[in-house]
């Protein structure tokens, strides 16, 4: 019976210990803030608020954001003392590479060397004299250049075939226009412009060659581009009375200037002379002069 009398009390006072140790625990520590995914100077301010010391490392990731925090340790959640230093592992961003050189591959080998290297292709035909056809004359970035991994190379072969479709343009800016007609081989010819009250103004709205049409290449092609709605004109208000002549002219968009002309034989009150003369096109909002035969006393 002693003996079990002491074995319960040797129990009782280590789960005590425990218990007192575990609470002790809870008071002195604190929980591990979790800071992946953050700017690193968020991360700093927070781990200084929980009474935590940190340190810096750095490595390159093609996922996470550069100067984000990838990793740290100890983890979130866990709980340390105060004072403890949190590791921060930040992001570097992607892991930058040299362009390799493959000026005079084929297209396979080329995309074989790229991909070795984490990049993308991008395959543009063109023409060069200095290559094979079938072969890279040019690539961008240029060869040597350090991009981060995953980076598109564009990579120029030769294409002789000596006809090309001419690419639709319509609604196309006259630089977007041009650089269609580059990349399938042809250039710009002449531009032109048109009125058009359905199209954007400065879009190209029709073309010297049509759409699809195989063409030496090298060919010129023109177009003509939208200058926008057609301008206004002056009506015609000669011979009508001023006041009539004013409404109308200001229903048309203009504004009026009125000056009056005694001894045109004209019937007092009728407009004699438009300044723009009537059918001119200009902008709305002009001022239009109108010259009114002056009353028989001379007033107004």
């Amino acid at each position: 019976m002693k003996v079990a009398v002491i074995v319960l009390a040797v129990v009782a006072v280590v789960a005590a210990g425990l218990a007192g140790y575990a609470v002790w625990k809870m008071d002195s520590g604190v929980d591990v803030p979790g800071v992946v995914g953050q700017k690193l100077a968020d991360a700093k301010v927070e781990m200084t608020s929980a009474g935590l010391a940190h340190s810096i490392e750095h490595a390159y990731s093609d996922k996470a954001e550069k100067g984000t925090v990838m990793r740290q340790q100890p983890a979130s959640g866990e709980k340390v003392a105060k004072g403890t230093t949190v590791v921060l592992w930040v992001s570097d961003g992607a892991a930058k590479v040299a362009v390799p050189d493959v000026s005079g591959q084929t297209l396979e080998q080329a995309e074989a060397a790229l991909t070795a290297e984490g990049l993308n292709i991008k395959q543009v035909a063109g023409s060069s004299t200095a290559v094979e056809n079938g072969q890279i004359y040019e690539e961008d970035p240029a060869a040597g250049t350090e991009v981060p991994r995953g980076s598109v190379v564009i990579v120029y072969y030769s294409h002789t075939s000596p006809t090309v479709a001419v690419p639709a343009l319509t609604g196309l800016t006259q630089a977007q226009a041009t650089s269609r007609l580059n990349g399938s081989g042809l250039s710009l010819g002449t531009v032109g412009t048109q009125v058009s009250t359905t199209a954007a103004q400065g879009t190209v709205i029709s073309q010297s060659l049509p759409a699809t049409v195989k063409v030496a290449r090298g060919t010129k092609v023109s177009v003509v581009l939208a200058s926008g709605p057609p301008e206004p004109v002056v009506p015609d208000v000669l011979n009508m009375p001023y006041k009539q002549a004013q409404n109308k002219l200001t229903a048309h968009g203009f504004e009026v200037r009125t000056t009056w002309s005694p001894g045109t034989g004209m019937s007092p009150g009728a407009v004699v002379k438009v300044v723009p003369a009537v059918g001119t096109p200009v902008p709305e909002g002009s001022i239009v002069h109108i010259y009114v035969e002056d009353t028989d006393d001379g007033s107004q």
